[in-house]
């Protein structure tokens, strides 16, 4: 019989529901419950099945991770705005071994860095998913595809653009 723990995210709440033997097995814990307030409004969109991203009120850059303040020009007036959701393939890795427990039947599971279309070298990393690792390729366009894990967590992956 599994262990009677729950789990919890970085800010210690517990995951409504999660048990080791359900979301546990399906994902590693971090990703159970990757909210924070600053990065609420980008998980709380995900679960829209919506990609934003932070962009600062002054000078217009958008930044991911979320930040406190611009690291282009420091402004602290930062938002949340929508995205399209298209990148190109910037670089990835196949993982031949679980991260995790809950990886071991995604294998191969391939990370990747896209770069989203609304600005250059706006980066964000996330899996690749539908597509085999012999079809990638540098510049590949990609699209956002969602993935409800639990009812408090959705996961933001990059897949073909159809």
């Amino acid at each position: 019989m599994g262990k009677a723990w729950r789990l919890r995210g970085r800010n210690g709440r517990r995951i409504s529901g999660a048990h080791e033997t359900d979301a546990a097995n399906r994902l590693p814990a971090t990703a159970a419950s990757p909210s924070d307030p600053l990065s609420e409004p980008f998980w709380a969109a995900a679960r829209r099945h919506e990609l934003h991203m932070q962009k600062c009120d002054a000078c217009g850059r958008m930044a991911y991770p979320p930040e406190v303040a611009c690291r282009n020009c420091g402004g602290a007036g930062l938002g949340f705005t929508p995205l399209s959701g298209r990148a190109t393939l910037h670089s990835w890795t196949v993982l031949h071994d679980p991260p995790s427990p809950g990886f071991r039947d995604r294998l191969p599971v391939i990370l990747a860095v896209v770069e989203l279309e609304e600005q250059a070298r706006l980066l964000m990393s996330g899996n690749l998913v539908d597509i085999a690792a012999d079809a990638l390729r540098i510049g590949l366009p990609l699209e956002a595809r969602f993935e409800d894990v639990t009812e408090d967590c959705t996961l933001v992956q990059f897949g073909p653009a159809r």
